[in-house]
């Protein structure tokens, strides 16, 4: 009798998870998410010129957070995983999605990903479920995060109060998660980025590099540059063509990740 227990390894198929900041200054950028998913999920499917396609089958779902300890209850916006656009874009309508408040700079992104990453997951012989991850070695698990701003820690989530950057690190890497950020530039998300097949583009830049320095420290110097750091993705994200092309860009991330065998 064959063993049950032994998981047959897949590829070409993810489970992504779509992380927002939905704090104040993250309007535009959500809206540019808005306006260039369709031009993420066909790029997502897109068959090479053999008819073939790296990702054969995708699940995606839409997350937003703010700060955990300004409100614990509403934070975080959670929706199912859904396999279709016009699903993708009703999430992304959801009034709860709106930006809004934020208070001071850093924001809970790490104490997001830690609630992501630590979602339930299907039996490899069970169908799959909106509010899970399917089992480990049946699709490839991507979290994909947007922020303007640094991340705060310790953490204050129930389950991982206390916990920084090197414990949200480790539950990433024993999930099998791969990480891609689009943030500011700034050391905090060095270390973050230690996390294995991570990959992160820091699309909030300007002009003087130096205006960046200040994030995440206290006083005049790290509210300027906050307001540089917004400014950058308001920038980013006005330009419609740009942004849709990082979009596409991310798409393919994703879909060669999906050719590599789930483990």
């Amino acid at each position: 009798m064959a063993d049950e227990t032994v998981q047959t390894k897949v590829k070409g198929v993810v489970d992504l998870v779509m992380l927002i900041d939905c704090s104040g200054s993250m309007q535009d950028c959500i809206d540019a998410i808005k306006s260039s998913i369709a031009s993420f999920v066909q790029q997502l499917a897109l068959t090479d010129a053999n008819g073939g396609s790296p990702v054969k089958e995708w699940r995606m779902k839409i997350c937003g957070y703010r700060d955990h300890q300004d409100n614990a209850s509403t934070w975080f916006v959670d929706n199912a995983f859904v396999n279709d656009l016009a699903s993708i874009q009703a999430q992304l309508a959801n009034e709860n999605l709106r930006a809004s408040g934020g208070g001071d700079e850093p924001e809970s992104l790490l104490d997001a990903i830690f609630k992501v990453a630590s979602m339930e997951q299907t039996g490899i012989q069970d169908a799959v479920a909106g509010d899970k991850w399917r089992a480990r070695s049946s699709a490839t698990r991507v979290i994909v995060f947007f922020t303007d701003a640094t991340f705060k820690q310790p953490m204050t989530l129930p389950e991982a109060v206390g916990g920084g950057i090197s414990d949200v690190v480790n539950k990433v890497m024993a999930q099998r998660i791969v990480l891609c950020g689009f943030m500011p530039e700034w050391e905090g998300y060095e270390f973050l980025g230690g996390a294995d097949k991570a990959e992160f583009n820091y699309v909030v830049k300007v002009a003087d590099n130096a205006a960046l320095a200040g994030l995440g420290k206290p006083g005049a110097e790290g509210e300027a540059a906050s307001k540089a750091a917004v400014v950058g993705l308001k920038t980013i994200s006005a330009d419609s063509d740009g942004f849709r092309k990082i979009m596409i860009q991310l798409a393919k991330t994703v879909a060669k990740s999906a050719a590599v065998e789930a483990c």
